[in-house]
């Protein structure tokens, strides 16, 4: 048996969430799955499962869901021991994630256009081809930045912002 001692969730840029647990014990645990709810809790997925480590003393652990629905998430602990008893922690709401990246208009020939939220600007972005060739990079204005996309064939891109693919651009 184990004894949850904290949980955290972080949420962190992009549609992700850094979580963070640790236990005050562990005896006889096997794994704990991280489980999410993004319909307040009638269903549940499981995100990851990680392996405890049965320190006496308790452990740290801690995961990033990098690939989390869009809106208020929950999130759970299921708690594993070796002969198969569980038990969940307290549920953990997280504020929606907004889809707070736009671009338009899509599919465009010539000017895109593309509204990020205030604490991006500055950023790199960069707009590549679906091998990984970057076609463009560019700064991040503070409301609205636009870019000529005229000079490019047509095909599918991806706009990167900070490193994670932001959107799929489609120019004609």
């Amino acid at each position: 048996m184990k004894s949850l001692a904290n949980t955290t969730v972080f949420p962190t840029f992009f549609a992700s969430s850094r979580l963070n647990w640790a236990t005050a014990s562990e005896d006889q645990a096997a794994t704990f799955e991280l489980e999410c709810s993004q319909n307040g809790g009638q269903q549940w997925m499981t995100r990851t499962t990680v392996a405890a480590t049965n320190q006496t003393s308790g452990a740290a652990y801690n995961y990033l869901d990098t690939s989390t629905p869009i809106g208020d998430l929950q999130y759970r602990l299921k708690q594993v021991d070796i002969d198969g008893n569980f038990e969940y922690s307290s549920i953990i709401t997280v504020a929606g994630q907004q889809d707070e990246i736009k671009a338009w208009p899509l599919p465009t020939s010539g000017l895109l256009h593309i509204s990020t939220p205030d604490n991006m600007e500055g950023s790199m972005a960069s707009l590549t081809d679906l091998t990984g060739r970057t076609l463009s990079t560019f700064t991040l204005g503070s409301e609205v930045s636009t870019i000529d996309v005229a000079g490019i064939a047509p095909g599918v891109y991806v706009l990167y912002i900070k490193g994670y693919t932001a959107r799929k651009i489609v120019v004609r």
